[in-house]
């Protein structure tokens, strides 16, 4: 999944980040199965504001990541390229409770920063089928060492998105 998955997210993020704020939605995308029966799947969308994109990727072999993905400086990126930095992310759909993960800041491509949470934790699934009845909006922010970042994605699309990443990586209904 890394390289194709890499590739997929890359495309999503730049159709998504393409359309101005007022007209962005939820685009999805799945691939597979391949000649490993590995299916990925993808789902993303631009933020309201800069250059920020919200990003979830899944395979049936390798989990789930949520991705709060922003343009960095090349500095940024470099350091980023030594190992991840511990953050904190969260998230609250429409006005549900805010959700907190600890999460890595890690250099996502050459020109991008991506706070990421992985699949390792239980609330993350909840929060992905969350999104996918969002009615108004997603609100994502980070905290890195003191700075805090965050910023609103539209709930356009997130249904018929989040259903092709769940029904892709066949992730289970929330208990």
């Amino acid at each position: 999944m890394e390289r194709n998955g890499r590739l997929l997210l890359w495309a999503l993020a730049a159709l998504a980040l393409s359309a101005p704020s007022a007209e962005a939605r939820w685009l999805a995308n799945a691939t597979g199965p391949d000649v490993f029966g590995d299916i990925n799947a993808m789902a993303g969308v631009s933020g309201t504001k800069g250059d920020v994109a919200l990003v979830i990727q899944c395979s049936n072999a390798a989990g789930v990541t949520l991705a709060f993905t922003d343009s960095a400086s090349p500095s940024t990126l470099d350091k980023l390229a030594q190992g991840p930095v511990p953050a904190k992310l969260l998230i609250r759909v429409d006005d549900g409770d805010v959700k907190t993960f600890d999460a890595e800041a890690k250099k996502w491509n050459p020109t991008r920063m991506a706070i990421v949470v992985e699949d390792v934790h239980a609330d993350l699934i909840p929060v992905v089928h969350a999104i996918g009845a969002a009615k108004k909006s997603i609100n994502v922010g980070f905290e890195i060492g003191g700075t805090r970042e965050s910023d609103n994605f539209v709930a356009t699309g997130s249904t018929d998105a989040m259903k092709t990443v769940i029904e892709k990586c066949e992730l289970p209904r929330p208990r």
